[in-house]
């Protein structure tokens, strides 16, 4: 499980190895399980992103106040799971802006930049609405990916059982499944490593 080091030797694989390896990965979703076929395919009727708001889903219309209530949830399992495993700072990688939202929204992230579990919450709840893309990386401790259709992906170094308690209660479903973003994950920290590498050989040879 995690992510595979390739075409790097050596210490370096080593390490990108450990800064991408999850002991327990999960899939966050409001969806039931119950409700997947064969194929692992959601078979229920419900909205998959912010832009469906007024949309009827089972019957049901799609309200901002419903909105915000699921992606409050979404917001309060994540972190309570980063809590739990003490992690509390992050690399924001692989950045990318929607042109939807506020533009001083956008503005204020840079590739790159390291976040406070505070400040990685306020991004999630963008990458939520879709305004914008990354991923959250904290070597060899944890990650957050963010999927389409509403799906979050969490990697962790620990379990935290207080923290899918809670998951119950407020109606998250989250399940072990490995992040279809682990690869992504491990070619952006094989640059960011190979970078490193370059940056170190050009100061030794000054």
């Amino acid at each position: 499980m995690g992510c595979v080091a390739t075409q790097v030797v050596g210490r370096e694989a080593v390490l990108i190895w450990e800064q991408c390896l999850m002991k327990y990965e999960y899939r966050v979703m409001k969806y039931d399980p119950k409700l997947r076929d064969s194929s692992d395919s959601y078979i229920g009727e419900d909205w998959t992103s912010i832009s469906q708001l007024g949309q009827s889903f089972a019957g049901r219309k799609l309200t901002m106040r419903d909105y915000l209530r699921a992606e409050k949830n979404f917001l309060a399992v994540m972190s309570a799971m980063l809590e739990e495993a003490k992690v509390t700072q992050f690399r924001l990688l692989g950045l990318e802006k929607a042109k939807v939202g506020r533009q001083a929204n956008r503005n204020r992230w840079r590739e790159g930049a390291v976040l406070s579990l505070r400040q990685a919450t306020d991004f999630a709840r963008l990458a939520l609405r879709e305004e914008l893309w990354g991923m959250l990386i904290a070597p060899r401790r944890a990650f957050v990916h963010f999927g389409y259709d509403y799906y979050m992906y969490v990697g962790l170094s620990r379990l935290t059982p207080s923290a899918l308690d809670l998951a119950a209660r407020v109606g998250i479903f989250v399940e072990p499944f490995r992040s279809p973003y682990s690869e992504a994950s491990s070619q952006i920290s094989r640059r960011l490593q190979q970078n490193k590498c370059i940056s170190n050989r050009r100061q030794d040879a000054t």
